[in-house]
């Protein structure tokens, strides 16, 4: 938990935000963002891991398991809240979180515009 808590500064961060193991102890195999989802999921203490559906991409994210949230799409919404992007276009929405590891798919199905709404009224806070 200390070392990923380097990595996750705020209240979560994409697993694939993690590409460096080397500080990692030695665990018995080589860290790897399997090895690092199967920990959180078990193991963790100080985090958990979040994703909208199981998939063998390492797409998710490492949440602190004091971050209060309702769902998988408010942590889509704060990740887009403190992002560089426009929230008014749709595609560079996508991108971004698609390419970040948020989604696995450039497609935010039905919930697009709460999420975007969401992360409008976040970023005005």
């Amino acid at each position: 938990d200390e070392v990923i808590s380097i990595y996750c500064k705020d209240n979560f961060i994409p697993l694939q935000g993690i590409k460096d193991f080397s500080l990692f102890p030695y665990a018995g195999y080589p860290w790897n963002s399997y090895l690092l989802e199967s920990y959180l999921r078990k193991y963790s203490k100080a985090f958990k891991y979040d994703v909208r559906s199981a998939n063998s991409s390492n797409i998710g994210v490492i949440v602190r398991r004091t971050f209060l949230y309702k769902d998988y799409d408010d942590i889509l919404a704060h990740a887009l809240s403190v992002s560089p992007i426009s929230l008014d276009d749709i595609e560079e929405v996508r991108n971004y979180l698609f390419e970040n590891g948020y989604i696995g798919r450039r497609n935010l199905e039905k919930h697009e515009s709460d999420i975007i709404s969401y992360a409008k009224a976040l970023r005005e806070e």
